[in-house]
């Protein structure tokens, strides 16, 4: 249950607030509106168990009822956190020049991805200046594309089907404008919902 007096999360059968001190009271039962008296029902009439006492598993929960005790979507995160910047996305882009675990936000790898396309497109009108500008980026170029997979949690691997003309690669630009899995996977916690 949440603190009437600041709302941080006090557990249940607790006296007093262990931030603000406040003395805690049981909160009241909510009155059931639907005028079911089964306490094993959900709202909508349907019994949560079976006559022998088990899990109906054709019940329909809830959709409102938020299981977190913190009360925030995203399992117990506030919400996105804003986008990355330009600015931030290049030094991002610098600074885990190899880096090939964790994960990268959709606005990280489009500022990226469009820093490197305006240098290169500044530099093709030398051959030898575009080509060291070319093999400077692969590495982290490729970093980037490996994380951002990782944040839909994909594995990098997934970078050879660009290899198949057309589809592969409009599969490819389909995952790369995928929204971030708000959830933490086995990259990482999501650096927009974390």
């Amino acid at each position: 249950m949440q603190c009437p007096h600041c709302g941080n999360y006090v557990a249940d059968g607790t006296s007093y607030c262990p931030s603000c001190g406040a003395p805690q009271t049981a909160p009241a039962a909510p009155a059931n509106p639907y005028g079911n008296p089964n306490p094993n029902s959900n709202p909508y009439g349907q019994t949560n168990t079976n006559p022998y006492g088990q899990p109906n598993p054709y019940a329909n929960p809830n959709p409102y009822a938020n299981p977190n005790p913190y009360g925030a979507p995203y399992g117990g995160y506030a919400g996105p956190k804003p986008s990355v910047g330009f600015g931030e996305a290049v030094k991002l882009y610098f600074t885990n020049y190899a880096n090939f675990s964790g994960r990268a936000r959709r606005s990280e790898y489009w500022y990226a991805c469009l820093f490197v396309s305006l240098i290169s497109l500044c530099l093709s009108w030398s051959t030898i200046l575009s080509a060291i500008w070319s093999l400077a980026t692969f590495i982290p170029t490729l970093a980037l594309f490996v994380r951002r997979m990782h944040d839909l949690g994909k594995s990098g691997w997934w970078y050879f089907i660009g290899l198949i003309p057309l589809v592969g690669g409009i599969l490819l630009l389909v995952w790369e404008c995928t929204d971030s899995d708000p959830r933490p996977n086995q990259y990482g916690p999501s650096p927009k919902y974390s």
